[in-house]
């Protein structure tokens, strides 16, 4: 008949409150069910959506408490935008800013009453509190014989909580997403909404070089990428050629989309550039992402299956699968196996699980290099907004994650994650350059290593 349930905005299983929900049902009339909870992160997407939120928005009422000024009287709810404190000057050395330890020390905020102006101490706030302990909680409509009522509590109502503390902790915060998270969720008692940071495309843009389509540049270049983002229906690409030593620069060749596996494979091992000495290079190293949903080609299989056939069949390209949290940058599964048979696998390839958080923090560091500096992501003039923006979608949410939001392209990020992944497999810079090559040398056709399948 009395159900409690505790900190909702952490269940892992959403069913599970229906289910707590449901052991009441014997007593319509006499049921008690208590929902005691700190908020969380809000979200617009319905499956990521703050529980609490949903239980607060299909009750009937909801309840603040007002307080009564120690000084005029007035009943008020306390807000944080009353709290106050000083700047602090000249009590630390170098000092010239809000400090919030010695906020906390000195217990130098306040809060104001927005209409006398008072300034209450913890203590003034602590008799505002108990001076309307008998009407102070009151609801924000009337409602005729309410069956669900929420009640909102921030911690600064508490005696135990300092108004010095809450102002402190709101200083610490600043700049550092997870705490500002856990003040508004643990102090203020209310969801956080999490600010994306997107970059801004043009910056994308401004890493264009004046080399066409297809042309490389005239500096000894170690190896050069291909990589795919398979979606259900054909493969996105980038083709990227990479200069040696340990800053890994590298420039943009080509990108695109194909829709079939012998378009990919003639991407893969028929392109051929050349710099402007008229120099030939062809692509050395090769991979893509693992995929899965139902295949295109062949009805029985999953795409997943395909993408294995797919490297079994062509010796050198390597598959790649992504989690965001790993011990390890990668590590290797060697395939013998068709997913979702039991038949073997007819000949052999690699599966490279990649540390995604990882590879995106680098690209990420990679793309505010400037053109000009040591380790620069340069792109050809011919990159479009669409490339830019693609670059941009993706932003870590509030546990350090990569999220892409829904209905946004973000293929060409996937594939630059994957083209630092597969250098980095490949080792590709710590190659030695060949004393034999030098600028301007003309006719050479440049091969290089690649991963051994």
């Amino acid at each position: 008949r009395v159900v409690l349930l505790d900190e909702i905005s952490k269940y892992k299983k959403r069913g599970n409150i229906q289910d707590a929900k449901g052991r009441t049902t014997v007593y319509p009339d006499t049921k008690k069910l208590f929902i005691f909870s700190s908020p969380a992160v809000y979200s617009d997407d319905p499956a990521k959506c703050d529980p609490l939120l949903a239980e607060i928005e299909s009750c009937d009422v909801a309840y603040q408490y007002h307080v009564a000024c120690p000084d005029c009287g007035v009943e008020q709810v306390m807000t944080f935008e009353n709290f106050k404190w000083p700047e602090q000057r000249g009590l630390l050395p170098g000092t010239s800013v809000a400090d919030p330890a010695a906020i906390r020390r000195l217990k130098s905020a306040w809060y104001e009453c927005p209409l006398c102006k008072g300034r209450w101490n913890d203590y003034k706030r602590d008799k505002a509190v108990l001076a309307n302990m008998e009407t102070g909680w009151q609801p924000n409509k009337q409602v005729e014989f309410p069956q669900s009522i929420y009640v909102h509590y921030p911690s600064w109502l508490s005696p135990y909580m300092s108004l010095s503390e809450v102002a402190a902790r709101w200083l610490e915060a600043q700049d550092d997403d997870e705490k500002l998270q856990k003040w508004y969720n643990l102090i203020a008692g209310a969801t956080y909404t999490y600010h994306k940071k997107e970059r801004p495309y043009h910056q994308i843009l401004a890493l264009r070089d004046d080399r066409p389509e297809g042309l490389v540049p005239s500096v000894p270049i170690s190896a050069i990428t291909c990589v795919a983002d398979m979606q259900k229906r054909g493969f996105w690409y980038k083709i990227t050629a990479w200069g040696y030593g340990l800053e890994q620069e590298s420039w943009t060749l080509k990108a695109g989309f194909v829709d079939s596996w012998e378009s990919l494979r003639l991407i893969m091992f028929e392109s051929q550039f050349q710099d402007v000495h008229g120099n030939q290079y062809i692509v050395t190293l090769r991979g893509m992402d693992s995929g899965g949903g139902e295949g295109e080609d062949h009805q029985d299989l999953s795409r997943t299956a395909e993408a294995y056939l797919f490297a079994a069949a062509n010796p050198g390209v390597v598959l790649f699968k992504g989690r965001q949290r790993m011990a390890r940058q990668y590590n290797v599964t060697d395939l013998d196996r068709i997913p979702g048979t039991n038949k073997p696998l007819p000949g052999s390839a690699k599966l490279y699980t990649i540390h995604t958080t990882f590879f995106k923090d680098k690209l990420a560091g990679k793309l505010q290099v400037s053109p000009s500096d040591p380790g620069a992501w340069h792109l050809h003039k011919d990159i479009d907004e669409d490339f830019a923006k693609q670059m941009c979608v993706e932003f870590k949410n509030n546990q350090g994650y990569y999220e892409c939001p829904k209905g946004k392209d973000n293929h060409y990020w996937d594939c630059s994650q994957m083209e630092l992944a597969l250098v980095e497999i490949a080792q590709v810079k710590i190659w030695q350059q060949p004393e034999e090559v030098h600028q301007g040398q003309q006719g050479r056709r440049i091969r290089g290593q690649a991963i051994q399948a």
